[in-house]
């Protein structure tokens, strides 16, 4: 039993909660925060759908494969294939890791894990059911 405890503590610790912490400020980061960076927020949304600001041909972005702003692009895209398989996968995880060990960790443990399960929640709902997030993902794939 007590191996068991052992091993699903090295997981939520060294492997759930860096990876659901870094995949999701990656997200935020690459995908939403350029959004409102650029100052697509601020347009039209028809304009926006319509395709007329394609990040690729703004700032930092690039289609030459030797410019920096192509790889950040291709990041980009990674990330946002990579977010909502990462998340649902291991979100659950670490949710099974707390009901199964609620007694057996610490305060701090406990709390760590409940908010960084909490906010994966949060970035399923905002990935899965968020308009503003459908049409920043429209902007990006156009």
């Amino acid at each position: 039993m007590q191996a068991s405890i052992t091993r699903d503590m090295k997981f939520a610790h060294s492997v759930g909660v860096p990876v659901l912490t870094a995949i999701a400020a990656f997200y935020l980061l690459l995908v939403v925060a350029p959004f409102f960076l650029l100052g697509v927020h601020q347009q039209p949304t028809n304009l926006i759908i319509g395709g007329m600001f394609d990040p690729k041909g703004l700032a930092p972005y690039s289609t030459l494969s030797s410019d920096p702003g192509y790889w950040l692009y291709v990041l980009t895209m990674l990330t946002m294939i990579a977010t909502p398989i990462v998340v649902v996968i291991i979100a659950p995880l670490v949710g099974l890791y707390l009901k199964r060990h609620w007694q057996r960790i610490s305060a701090a443990q406990r709390t760590l894990a409940l908010a960084i399960f909490t906010g994966s929640i949060a970035l399923v709902l905002f990935f899965f059911t968020s308009p503003l997030n459908r049409l920043i993902l429209t902007w990006w794939l156009d």
